[in-house]
């Protein structure tokens, strides 16, 4: 519509276009104001979409500790198998290694503890980046539904600012200012829409991203489950390599026990291949010192009395220089023998009898007992002097006095029944001629005789009627 400036007159159709022109401008700031809005928009999920990048890659970092976390807890758990196998091997050894054991569970028992932390953080963190980046893509979707609305909210202002610059381009020339300046508008809104349909591809973009950061660290919230899992493991292979090593503890401190109780128990022994003896040999009652492979000597008390048996071949011999046998106080003598000398025999401590070179010494009476005096008969006069000292002889004819196998010191009587034969001596028998005329008369005769080992010696003790 036009307007008549030189009458001064206006239509209606004028004050219309007016009124027109009035919601043109007010829907082309709207617009103005709606694609600000939606440039705003963009910008937020702009921003959001880096924060969900930034979220992205916390979650990345969060999965690369849950990796080293992993990597940690399996160090830990070759740490405790090493442990272990250490605890084993310290279990053979001695007591030393026993300690070592110790130190070496108590280790592994830590090693466990920091990995079940590990992984409980681990797990930790793979949860609150998986919240991060559900949040992440909660927030991406919501921002690009937004900028989508906002789009079709721009897109729709655009249309109605055109509409509205057709509608004004009827109008005069302050009404086409007005359609022109709107179009600019329409253009801005336009461009403005172009920005933000690319901040909702853009922002799309970023919820895909933030989608792919939900599922990585899904993926890395599972890996730190596994690690959980496997930290969980390492926990028991700890727990179990703490028990063994306790038991091997306890097996090597048994050991030690033992071999200590076997060392108390050998100290006061002698090896089998012999050794020196600084204490008694104690034996029991009829408990025998054994000597030879067949028993052949044994010492031994029964309770009651003290043997030495000889039961074997051979003699049982008993070498000394000088031998001595004594009381039981070794302050009395029964008998003594020295090497080269003479032997004596001891009564009541007092030498009773000693062997010289010659023959023996008597101290005080020898009684000789009668059981053992032997009357040898001879009546041819031929008396053996290893038959007995004693003889007796009758003669039925003539004989002559003779002794053999004389033997020195030897002495005795011969009691001769002579009822009237001639006596004669030999030439070892040494008598009195007399006493051979007067023995030759039938009588009674006890003629005693001594030897000197060459001759013997006879008188006439007595004759009887």
């Amino acid at each position: 519509m036009a307007i008549d400036r030189g009458h001064g007159i206006a239509t209606s159709a004028v004050l219309a276009d007016s009124y027109d022109l009035d919601a043109l401008i007010a829907d082309t700031q709207a617009a103005k104001v709606a694609a600000e809005l939606a440039k705003t928009n963009a910008e937020t999920s702009e921003t959001n979409a880096a924060t969900s990048a930034t979220n992205a890659a916390t979650s990345a970092t969060n999965a690369a500790t849950s990796e080293t976390n992993i990597a940690g807890a399996e160090t830990n758990c070759a740490n405790s198998a090493t442990a272990a196998a250490l605890s084993e091997t310290n279990a053979a050894a001695s007591e030393t290694a026993a300690g070592t054991s110790e130190t070496n569970a108590a280790t592994s028992a830590t090693n466990a503890s920091a990995s079940q932390t590990a992984a409980a953080l681990s797990e930790s963190n793979a949860s609150a980046s998986e919240t991060a980046a559900a949040s992440s893509a909660s927030s991406a979707s919501t921002s690009a539904s937004t900028a989508t609305t906002q789009a079709t909210s721009a897109s729709t202002s655009a249309s109605n600012a055109a509409s509205s610059a057709s509608a004004a381009s009827a109008s005069e020339s302050a009404a086409a200012t007005s359609a022109t300046s709107a179009s600019g508008s329409a253009t801005t809104a336009t461009t403005q829409a172009n920005a933000a349909s690319t901040s909702a591809t853009a922002a799309a973009s970023s919820a895909t991203t933030a989608s792919n950061s939900a599922t990585t660290a899904t993926t890395k919230a599972s890996e730190a489950s596994t690690s959980a899992t496997n930290a969980a493991t390492s926990e028991t292979n700890a727990a179990t390599s703490a028990t063994n090593a306790a038991t091997s503890e306890t097996n090597a401190a048994t050991s030690a026990a033992n071999a200590a109780a076997s060392e108390a128990a050998t100290a006061d022994k002698l090896p089998l291949a012999g050794g020196t003896m600084t204490g008694d040999l104690n034996l029991g009652d009829n408990v025998k010192a054994q000597f030879g492979a067949g028993s052949d000597l044994q010492i031994y008390h029964d309770g009651s009395n003290s043997y030495i048996r000889d039961l074997g071949t051979g003699n049982l011999v008993i070498g000394a220089t000088n031998f001595k046998l004594m009381d039981a106080t070794t302050n009395e003598y029964y008998m003594e023998a020295i090497a080269n000398g003479q032997v004596l025999l001891y009564h009541d401590n007092a030498v009773k009898l000693a062997t010289t070179a010659t023959g023996i010494d008597v101290t005080g009476r020898a009684v000789v007992d009668s059981s053992n005096c032997v009357t040898v008969v001879d009546n041819d006069g031929s008396f053996d002097m290893n038959g007995g000292n004693n003889f007796k002889c009758t003669p039925t004819g003539a004989i002559t006095l003779t002794f053999t196998n004389i033997t020195n010191g030897q002495s005795g009587f011969i009691l001769l029944v002579n009822s009237g034969q001639t006596v004669s001596a030999h030439a070892n028998t040494k008598v009195d001629a007399n006493l051979l005329a007067t023995i030759s008369v039938a009588s009674t005769y006890l003629l005693g005789y001594f030897s000197d080992g060459t001759n013997v010696y006879i008188t006439n003790s007595a004759a009887y009627v």
